[in-house]
């Protein structure tokens, strides 16, 4: 949650000092050694990130709620409903 502030801040340029925050990559078919991505990249990736980790949450309290007390917790499909879930949130992570 305390991302989301500094995305924004990013995005906008209200960083004290001024200064851009770039995100590097080597490069071997040209002769630069790095390039700049766009603030809207940057900014896209804190966000999923962000949202990520809520849904992880999310379905972490969702496969403990329907699995608990049940010994195939498998079978219930609530609980895969959490699965599917926390697969959409890593790949938002990742």
């Amino acid at each position: 949650v305390v991302i989301m502030p500094v995305a924004i801040a990013v995005a906008l340029d209200l960083s004290p000092s001024n200064t851009r925050v770039a995100l590097m990559r080597s490069s071997n078919q040209s002769g630069d050694d790095s390039q700049e991505h766009s603030h809207l990249l940057w900014v896209i990736v804190l966000i999923s990130a962000s949202f990520g980790g809520v849904f992880h949450g999310i379905a972490m309290a969702l496969r403990k709620r329907f699995g608990e007390g049940h010994v195939k917790y498998w079978l219930e499909w609530r609980w895969w409903i959490g699965a599917f879930v926390d697969c959409a949130a890593g790949l938002m992570i990742w």
